[in-house]
C-alpha cells in the first residue's frame, strides 16, 4: 500500500490544530493542509500551480535562491522590490522595511504571486502588523494576486518580534493566501525534508 500523497490524515489533523489557532479560523486537515517533502517542495509546487508562462511574480530581496529558480522554470518573470534602511548600516533587522510605493511599482495586471516570507530569511526581518496590512492594502488592488507566505521561520523570532501570520492579517487575505511552514526550522533538521 502507498501512503497517501497529500500526507497522512493523522498528521495533517496535527498540522491543523496547531495552526487554527494561530490563524483564527477552524482549519480541516484533509481539506486545507498539504505536506510535502520539504518547504522547498512546496515552494515549487505552490508557483508551479498557480504561475503560467509570462506571468509575474513579485519577491522581496535579499531571498531565497529557490524562489528564483521555481519562478524560472514556470517561464514567468520575477519582479524584485528591495528592503530598504533608513540608515547606510542598519545595526538590527527591525530597521528594515519595504517601501509601499516600490512594491505598488511591481505589481502589474500580470502579476500571480507575491512571495513574503516572513521572518525573513536572510535579514530575519520580521513584518509588524502594520507593515502587513499595508503590503494587503496594495494587494486589493490586484484581485487575480495570490501571496506565497513562506513562514518556515516562525518560531525563530528575537528581541521582541512577534511573527503575524499573513492569511491572518485580514480576513479577506485567508482565500489569497498559500501558508507555508516546516518542521525542518522548528526542529532544527533541516537536511531531512520534513516539509
Amino acid at each position: 500500500m502507498y501512503a497517501q500523497t497529500r500526507g497522512h490524515p493523522r498528521l495533517l489533523e496535527a498540522i491543523a490544530r496547531k495552526h487554527s489557532s494561530q490563524l483564527k479560523r477552524e482549519i480541516k486537515g484533509t481539506a486545507n493542509v498539504l505536506a510535502t517533502v520539504g518547504a522547498s517542495e512546496g515552494i515549487f509546487l505552490a508557483v508551479q500551480s498557480f504561475v503560467e508562462e509570462g506571468d509575474e511574480v513579485v519577491v522581496i530581496e535579499p531571498a531565497f535562491d529557490l524562489y528564483f529558480s521555481s519562478i524560472q522554470m514556470a517561464n514567468a518573470v520575477a519582479r524584485y522590490v528591495p528592503l530598504r534602511s533608513k540608515s547606510e548600516r542598519p545595526s538590527s533587522s527591525s530597521e528594515l522595511h519595504i517601501d509601499m510605493d516600490e512594491l505598488t511599482s511591481a505589481f502589474s495586471q500580470k502579476t500571480r504571486l507575491l512571495i513574503l516570507n516572513c521572518p525573513h530569511n536572510p535579514t530575519g526581518k520580521v513584518f509588524t502588523q502594520d507593515e502587513m496590512e499595508q503590503i494587503a492594502q496594495v494587494l486589493r488592488k490586484y484581485p487575480n494576486c495570490l501571496v506565497l507566505s513562506d513562514e518556515v521561520y516562525e518560531h525563530l523570532t528575537f528581541d521582541g518580534a512577534k511573527h503575524i501570520p499573513f492569511a491572518a492579517t485580514a480576513p479577506d487575505m485567508w482565500d489569497r493566501t498559500i501558508s507555508l511552514y516546516t518542521f525542518g526550522k522548528t526542529f532544527c533538521a533541516t537536511g531531512w525534508k520534513l516539509g
